[in-house]
């Protein structure tokens, strides 16, 4: 679990300082794994400060997210709940038309997006 806060302005009066420390605090008791990031005195409790918090930490922690994709993508798991979906959703008339064009956009981008992956 990664836990990150500004040390900026605002951090103190909303109390979001104090209750990310003691988070942190509970979780270590607990022996639950973490991580207690923060930031400098530049980094207030507002949006921009977010983004940038965000735009650090996301490709470290979800690196991975597009093989996984991949994999559920590509899996029999995911076929079925497209099919389970397109028979809830769309006309009896058409589900086979669903189904096959579904299919065919899917299949098309967990090809292009394999290619891409290994070649990386």
């Amino acid at each position: 679990m990664l836990l990150a806060c500004g040390l900026g302005q605002w951090e103190d009066t909303t109390g979001a300082l104090d209750s990310t420390r003691q988070l942190a605090v509970l979780l270590a008791a607990k022996g639950i794994r973490h991580e207690l990031d923060l930031w400098g005195h530049d980094f207030p409790h507002d949006w921009p400060s977010w983004r940038t918090q965000l735009a650090h930490h996301l490709p470290r922690c979800l690196g991975h997210l597009d093989e996984i994709m991949l994999d559920w993508l590509a899996s029999t798991d995911f076929d079925k709940l497209l099919v389970q979906t397109v028979r809830s959703v769309y006309p009896a008339h058409g589900h086979e038309q669903f189904i096959a064009h579904l299919r065919g956009l899917l299949g098309a981008w967990v090809r292009d997006e394999s290619g891409r992956l290994h070649a990386a």
